[in-house]
Parts: C-alpha cells; structure tokens; sequence
C-alpha cells in the first residue's frame, strides 16, 4: 500500500533503523523491489530520479510505480530524486509523489538555501515533504564514471542547523563521504560527522550513495542518526546480471523470460540491505499501515490510497 514517506522515516529516525530507497528506471525495476519488499514484509521508498525521467517521462513512469506501490502488500512511498528544478519538482507535486528531493547542493550554500526554501514553501502548500542536500555527494544518479571522491563537500554541522530552520525542509541529505555509483577507493565514511549533525538538525538524515558502502560503516552511520539511505547502482547492477543470466546476451528468445530473471535478481540486493539497514525494526509501522489501510477499504477511502 502506499503510505506516507514523513511516516517511514520519522519512525526510522526515533528507533534507529533506515528505510531503503531504491532508484527505479522502470515497471520491470519497479516489480523485482517491490516483490522482494513483500516477501521480507518491509517498508521500502521507490525513487525516481532524472535519468529514469529521460528515459520514460516522468509521468508515464509515475502511472506505472503508482499502481504497483498501492497495490503492494507492504508500505511503499514515491520520492522524486534529485529533482533538478522548479519545473521538475512542480510536475511531481501535481502527479501526486509522497515527497520530492531539490538539489541545489553543487550552488554556493546561501543560493542554495534561498532557492530550496522557494521550492519547500511549494511543498508545504501541497502538504508533501521534501528532503535537500547541504555538502555534496559527487557522482551521477547510476552513472559510475562521474564518481570522484576528491569532489566530497563535506557538510558542515552549523551550516546543516542554519539551513534546516530557514528552509524549513523536512529531511536532510549529508555528504559524510559516499559518492554516488562506484567507488574508486576504500571509503572511510565520516561517522563523527553523521553524530554532529544529528546533534545540531533534530531530522531524518539521508545518505546517497548507499552502494558499495562498507556494512560496518553504513550500521554506524544509522546508529548516530541516518534514517533513509538512497541505493540505485547495486539494484542495476543486479537486475543486469539477472537479464544476462536469463538469456538477454543472445541465447534466450523470448524477452519475458529475460525480464523475469532480471525481476528476480533484485531480491539479494533488497534482502542484503534491508538486513545491514535494520529495516525489519519497521515491523509496528507495517502493521499499522496495514491496519490503516484495511480500515479505509472498508470505509471506502480513496483519498489517494495512501495509508499512514
């Protein structure tokens, strides 16, 4: 069903667990998360960020994700990610997502922080929250060869408390030391830094580049105040494989048995990270989305079908 996304994470953030959000790029993505969600009775966040919007359209690619998240047997939110402008970000407030991410970060903080806080009054008109980045992650939304890691800003705690309060924005995205894609060396996640501004922004804090992060790292993190961490590049990675695997490489005519085998390789990638993530501590939110949810088919609300 879906749910709200202030639900999910506001929850991670007072028990200390982390709501995965997968990129998705299309129905068939969208299907093997989603499904291996279900069999491990988890709260997870469909994103949609803008390579996913070239290739299908947003709106089209929306229409499609809705249906399978309201339909599914456990919470699932829609987040835009990595909304890139005012447009963009209007457009995903119009189709209905559960929360939409600007990112502003790569701008001088203070252009940053006037323009975010125009797009969270946006939001806020809508009553849909929105999550922004302060510091930079480097790296491209599932492309690996953009990813350097001497491109890190690393967010500063004062200027995280500052930017919160005047933009108003409801979940922070940090830059501790994850690039987005691939890593091309070890990477030393800086948890100090994570404890400082949970200390300072009293919000949900996201973690991009979730791939390819050291286990040990990613539970330390959450444990001084991650509560969503983005996860795009294993998903892919995983579902290409299983396209491979299934005969897409030339040996398997029929593309429906490609699709299934790329559908189910997804589910080590959502089973592994919903471990190292905690997310299973969700299970009192997932009973009372499940409950809300009855309780309004049975009342007939169809408020946008969305429970919690």
């Amino acid at each position: 069903m879906r749910v709200s996304t202030a639900v999910l994470l506001e929850d991670a953030h007072k028990n200390r667990y982390a709501v995965p959000a997968y990129n998705t790029i299309n129905l068939e993505v969208t299907r093997g998360i989603v499904s291996a969600a279900e069999k491990l009775n988890v709260p997870i966040l469909l994103g949609v960020a803008y390579d996913a919007i070239e290739h299908m359209g947003m709106e089209p690619l929306f229409r499609g994700i809705e249906v399978i998240a309201r339909d599914a047997a456990t919470p699932v939110a829609i987040h835009l990610d990595h909304g890139r402008t005012y447009e963009e970000v209007a457009e995903a407030l119009k189709l209905g997502f559960d929360s939409v991410m600007i990112d502003f970060s790569a701008l001088p903080f203070e252009e940053n922080m006037a323009r975010t806080a125009e797009v969270a009054r946006m939001a806020r008109a809508m009553n849909i929250p929105i999550e922004a980045e302060i510091g930079h992650v480097p790296g491209g939304e599932n492309v690996t060869t953009q990813s350097r890691e001497s491109d890190i800003v690393y967010t500063d705690p004062k200027s995280a408390a500052e930017f919160s309060e005047k933009t108003g924005v409801d979940f922070l995205a940090v830059s501790v030391g994850t690039v987005h894609g691939v890593y091309k060396h070890h990477p030393s996640l800086r948890i100090d830094l994570v404890e400082k501004i949970n200390a300072a922004v009293d919000k949900p804090l996201v973690l991009h580049g979730g791939s390819g992060t050291p286990d040990d790292q990613v539970m330390a993190a959450i444990a001084k105040g991650i509560s969503k961490i983005n996860v795009g590049t294993n998903v892919m990675r995983a579902c290409m494989g299983g396209l491979c695997r299934g005969g897409c490489d030339g040996g398997e005519r029929d593309i429906r048995a490609c699709m299934n085998a790329g559908r189910e390789a997804i589910y080590d990638t959502v089973a592994s990270t919903v471990e190292t993530f905690g997310t299973k501590a969700a299970s009192v939110i997932v009973v009372g989305c499940k409950v809300a949810a009855a309780a309004a088919k049975a009342f007939g609300t169809k408020a946008r079908n969305r429970a919690g």
